[in-house]
């Protein structure tokens, strides 16, 4: 699967719900479950490289700004919901994270964050009766931090900073 196809399908998720997060894993399962079992594993390879991408400090850092997660546990799910959000959000969140206090995040994410990746396994297994293959992951260069010192954040972050001043 091509990322236009993946994203297209995000979007198209996103669509159908109206914005109402909460459906977003329910509409992906649906239209996971019409497809067959190589478009999934294909899927979920895409979801994959998306998370691997996100695992950086800065975007962590612009994430400790926003809801105050420091660890991982938190953090990685926050990038699934960010993957929900679809792929013009997603790439501020990479490229521009900073930029993300001009969108309207929802403030419930975190069922979104522990269902979305879940359905993507659960349409795989209702298909196959199989577990989804293990795909790659790459794991971020650096290592992801946990220091997080407010006067550095509130320079490289000003518009997170002064929206959600953590």
């Amino acid at each position: 699967m091509d990322e236009n196809k993946f994203w297209s399908l995000i979007e198209k998720v996103k669509i159908t719900s109206k914005d109402d997060i909460a459906l977003r894993p329910h509409i992906l399962k649906n239209h996971l479950l019409e497809s067959d079992p190589a478009f999934i594993e294909s899927f979920n390879q895409c979801f994959v490289n998306c998370v691997s991408k996100a695992l950086t400090n800065k975007l962590k850092k612009a994430v400790f700004l926003i809801k105050g997660y420091k660890n991982d546990y938190d953090f990685i799910p926050y990038v699934d919901y960010l993957i929900s959000e679809g792929e013009s959000i997603f790439e501020v969140a990479l490229h521009r994270p900073d930029d993300l206090a001009d969108i309207a995040l929802a403030r419930n994410e975190s069922y979104v964050a522990i269902e979305y990746r879940g359905v993507i396994h659960e349409a795989y297994e209702e298909l196959t009766e199989r577990d989804i293959p293990e795909f790659e992951f790459s794991f971020p260069a650096e290592d992801l931090t946990n220091d997080f010192k407010t006067i550095e954040l509130s320079k490289e972050f000003p518009k997170l900073t002064e929206k959600y001043g953590n």
